[in-house]
């Protein structure tokens, strides 16, 4: 058995690989273990000391009313792993680092407010001293 706590890392299956490689690194720099969670690949969750919930994909606008927008990339079965995720979480007082993505689907998990964005950005101009 390891002293280190062992840390699940969730990700997707379409890509991200980079991202979820230096989450792990990250866990493995600060002492700890890690384990690779997606959809296909789950993980007991109760079973991990803590969990990163990390960047990828925006979550599904279904989730939280939002409209439907096809220039936006989701992931279903990935909200759906990290919901059940952050459900057994919360039941067993298990840590969560939400990061960029992740901090959508703790929000959406804690009843707070998404706002959609937009891909279409204006570009403004300010004088030099405003």
């Amino acid at each position: 058995m390891s002293d280190r706590p062992l840390i699940g890392v969730t990700g997707s299956r379409r890509r991200g690989r980079i991202m979820t490689f230096l989450n792990q690194f990250a866990v493995w720099r600060a002492g700890g273990r890690s384990v690779s969670i997606t959809w296909d690949k789950p993980y007991p969750i109760d079973q991990v000391d803590g969990n990163i919930i990390g960047g990828g994909d925006d979550i599904s606008v279904t989730l939280y009313g939002g409209a439907v927008a096809l220039d936006i990339r989701v992931d279903p079965r990935r909200d759906d792993l990290e919901i059940a995720a952050l459900d057994v979480a919360n039941k067993h007082n298990i840590p969560v680092l939400g990061i960029c993505r992740g901090s959508q689907i703790l929000i959406f998990f804690t009843k707070g407010a998404c706002i959609a964005k937009s891909k279409r950005y204006t570009k403004t101009h300010h004088k030099s001293g405003q």
